[in-house]
């Protein structure tokens, strides 16, 4: 029996207060933010340690006087935090020193991020991952269409190779985690899959955050491709299985709900206000027929609605693999109860029955 699987098949069948749990072997603990060499501290090939050999060094971020200052700072918020037992006063200290002295490093931010997660402050700890990844990230145009050149072997990117921002979206997805923003989580570990399309771990832990709202076919997909970039692995094996026999039972139920919602018409409400939107109604072939309030065009223009392991999404149809369902929510009766992130729509809602054909 692997190690920490029991966790892992308890923490899938009902997920605990800490929502990480059993999932520790799947999201380890961030690492220290990467360290620049100078060049009068590279070694020759002769003398660096195995694996380093032929390792182009990282150029540094600033230009001027001020970067070896910055690798320093940097260097000693990671010794600070490698301590035991750590000394996150300090490290804090070398970390805000470095961003004072180059406000365009990603790399402080992340030292932050780190000891805020170390200490249980995730909302800090997320907020400084996604000020590092804002300094790191080209626009989301530009990051889709580097997307879109891989397969003919182009890229229009400008993201720095040598940082990773792709851990970093990791990082970000377990504090959100932490602090039970499956949807956040979700999108963020779709951001670290799109980074790196071959790292397994990525695939699993987003596989594991769409198993936790019970999303089990497309959890047991990307269990599948983490698989097929890591075939020996028995942790993935086994939380496949566990995805697939979920997600067979919920399509047995998928095809009756979606005949008892063809036809239906719905209020749209915000879920805190209680304010109208619109409405929507759910014709045949997943269409979906929207009226804003007033003259305005609807927010779910151009989107399509389907059922999948009992659940009611909202998809607005792309190319791009980065992009998860726009609105996913339970039904429950006569109402659904919707989380919707997007350009258009963010917020939760209540969506409530009017009518059918």
């Amino acid at each position: 029996m692997l190690p920490g699987l029991d966790m892992l098949r308890a923490q899938q069948k009902a997920p605990p207060t800490d929502i990480l749990g059993g999932a520790s072997n799947l999201f380890k603990p961030p690492q220290n933010p990467p360290i620049n060499r100078r060049k009068n501290q590279q070694r020759s090939s002769s003398e660096a340690p195995l694996g380093e050999q032929n390792r182009p060094a990282s150029p540094s971020p600033a230009t001027d006087d001020t970067s070896d200052q910055v690798e320093d700072a940097l260097a000693l918020g990671n010794a600070a935090r490698d301590r035991t037992p750590p000394d996150f006063a300090s490290a804090e200290k070398a970390y805000r020193l470095a961003w004072k002295l180059n406000h365009d490093d990603p790399r402080p931010y992340v030292g932050l991020g780190n000891i805020y997660f170390d200490q249980q402050r995730y909302p800090e700890a997320a907020k400084a991952y996604k000020d590092a990844i804002k300094l790191q990230e080209p626009p989301k145009r530009l990051m889709v269409g580097a997307l879109m050149s891989r397969g003919s072997g182009r890229s229009t990117s400008t993201v720095a190779p040598d940082y990773p921002a792709g851990d970093w979206h990791v990082y970000l997805a377990a504090a959100m985690l932490r602090q039970e923003d499956l949807f956040g989580a979700e999108t963020e570990l779709r951001h670290s899959v799109a980074f790196d399309p071959r790292n397994a771990i990525s695939r699993a832990q987003l596989a594991y955050t769409l198993f936790t709202q019970k999303r089990y076919t497309e959890a047991a997909a990307f269990y599948e491709s983490a698989l097929q970039l890591d075939p020996t692995n028995e942790t993935y094996k086994e939380l496949s299985k566990q995805s697939l026999l979920k997600a067979w039972k919920a399509a047995a139920q998928d095809g009756t709900i979606v005949q008892r919602l063809e036809g239906t018409k719905w209020k749209i409400a915000e879920a805190v206000s209680g304010n109208t939107k619109g409405t929507c109604q759910l014709k045949a072939g997943q269409v979906l027929a929207c009226k804003a309030i007033g003259n305005k065009r609807s927010p779910y223009a151009g989107m399509r609605w389907k059922i999948q392991d009992g659940l009611f999404e909202l998809q607005r149809p792309s190319p791009f693999t980065i992009d998860g369902p726009s609105c996913i929510g339970e039904i429950r009766a006569e109402r659904i109860y919707l989380k919707c992130t997007s350009s258009e729509i963010e917020g939760n809602e209540v969506w409530t029955r009017q009518d059918r054909d």
